[in-house]
């Protein structure tokens, strides 16, 4: 018999972006990962695109995917909640 792992991301709320607490821990994760600065569009498509499981949200709907070229098409897209705060 063989076991199938379902594999699934759940996507982060607002509130859990907001939070400066996971804010600095994601950041902190983030940097500790060799990725050119202005490669992590193209690693972040990839990953949408190549990813073999489910996306969804915490009510367990299913994250929508559109295009990553249109979705991550700019940095300005792509701004931190807060970028601002030191």
């Amino acid at each position: 018999m063989q076991c199938k792992n379902k594999r699934v991301i759940v996507v982060a709320t607002k509130s859990e972006l907001l939070n400066e607490h996971y804010y600095r821990r994601l950041w902190l994760a983030a940097r500790n990962i060799s990725i050119p600065r202005r490669g992590w569009l193209d690693e972040i498509a990839d990953c949408f695109c190549q990813y073999r499981g489910s996306i969804i949200y915490r009510s367990g709907e299913p994250f929508p995917i559109y295009s990553a070229s249109i979705n991550l098409s700019s940095w300005r897209q792509l701004s931190w909640p807060v970028a601002g705060k030191n």
